[in-house]
């Protein structure tokens, strides 16, 4: 039974997943292909959501989908670590153990790992960083060679989400690793998905990449209003709430259009009726002021690491309607000195993932940081 109409957080499937049918189909078809991709978007757009969806139908066709998150990798042996056990768990996932033996696989890594098998049917690889050493790599090798030889006629996927993290790993980071590992795969294929737009943009098409041309990409924008609103109506009616376009439009927009913002202000509102109640604008502002009420605390936190020039660019980005922040209205407002320090601020601030390039123009990533910050003096 479904305990609530929306739901943030975590990657959805159905009935939270809303529209990205036209992304869905050209993942499905991408993967099925064969064909390497770059899944891109800013944070809390639903990226893992399109991602998981995709996968899930992938596997009901017959297909092998090995995923892993690298968001918590720190250094090569975590990265090998992860992908090993993508590798393992989906080789060994109930549709493929009549065809494998965990014992051969694990055969076929020669660095033997520890083995952890998880209530959910997982399997967790872990190798001791002073046997490892350096030779992370073969572990990559070998695990890209069973997902390789776990090929049918159907797609063999391995699924690297937060990859942006390999950047940073490494002395040189390990873009160019992958690229290896990629262009001597001959039967599986790459969805590299990441979130920090400016390091995927790095990894992937800025000049010099270590992985241009390798793939095609799919960049996410928000969800359009029309179907966003038609699924916050339909959500709240199976609740037995009423929600009129207008209060649904109200939401959208008081969200910034953000995916992940939108179902979590949808759900503050609705937490203020009851059933057969109308869910009106009066409850979608209430529902702000809560939401702000409750995450006051940690936009203190990050709003006091920044240096005093950061501090008034994010205050004058929340008072601004535009985003256009190369303008001489926006420099006197924001207090920076020129359009060279406002750049310097703007990449900073990216990288920290408080604002956000959308259609060329700046936003904050929290639309409920940015109420805040219109709150204070």
């Amino acid at each position: 039974m479904e305990k609530t109409p929306y739901r943030y957080g975590p990657p959805v499937s159905k009935p939270y997943f809303c529209d990205r049918e036209t992304e869905l189909v050209e993942l499905v078809t991408k993967m099925n292909q064969g064909i390497n991709l770059f899944v891109l978007s800013p944070r809390r757009y639903g990226k893992s959501s399109l991602i998981r969806r995709a996968s899930e139908q992938v596997i009901a066709s017959g297909g092998l989908v090995a995923s892993t998150n690298l968001i918590g990798c720190t250094n090569e042996a975590d990265v090998a670590s992860a992908i090993a056990s993508a590798v393992v768990s989906s080789v060994m996932n109930r549709r493929q153990r009549a065809k494998h033996n965990l014992e051969d696989l694990l055969s076929r890594i020669r660095i033997a790992p520890q083995v952890t098998v998880h209530p959910d049917g997982r399997f967790e690889l872990t190798f001791t960083p002073s046997v490892l050493g350096t030779q992370w790599a073969r572990v990559l090798d070998d695990a890209l060679d069973i997902l390789d030889g776990a090929a049918s006629d159907k797609a063999v996927v391995l699924v690297i989400d937060e990859f942006q993290v390999v950047a940073d790993i490494g002395p040189k980071g390990l873009g160019g690793t992958f690229k290896a590992l990629a262009d001597r795969t001959t039967n599986a294929s790459f969805i590299f998905a990441g979130s920090q737009l400016s390091v995927m943009e790095k990894l992937t098409s800025a000049k010099g990449a270590p992985l241009l041309g390798m793939g095609s990409r799919l960049v996410l924008d928000v969800i359009g209003e029309k179907p966003m609103c038609k699924f916050l109506i339909a959500r709240a009616d199976v609740f037995e709430r009423r929600l009129a376009m207008k209060t649904a439009l109200e939401i959208y927009q008081a969200a910034d259009c953000v995916p992940h913002y939108v179902q979590q202000l949808a759900l503050e509102a609705f937490n203020l009726t009851t059933r057969g109640e109308t869910i009106g604008v009066p409850e979608v502002h209430r529902a702000v002021e809560e939401i702000v009420g409750k995450e006051a605390g940690g936009f203190a936190e990050r709003f006091e690491t920044l240096v005093p020039s950061q501090r008034r660019f994010l205050k004058a980005l929340a008072a601004t309607i535009d985003g256009r922040v190369y303008t001489k209205a926006f420099i006197a407002l924001s207090g920076v000195s020129n359009t060279n320090s406002i750049k310097k601020t703007v990449d900073n601030l990216i990288t920290n993932e408080l604002v956000a390039k959308r259609a060329g123009r700046l936003r904050l990533n929290s639309p409920f940081m940015a109420h805040w910050l219109r709150m204070l003096p």
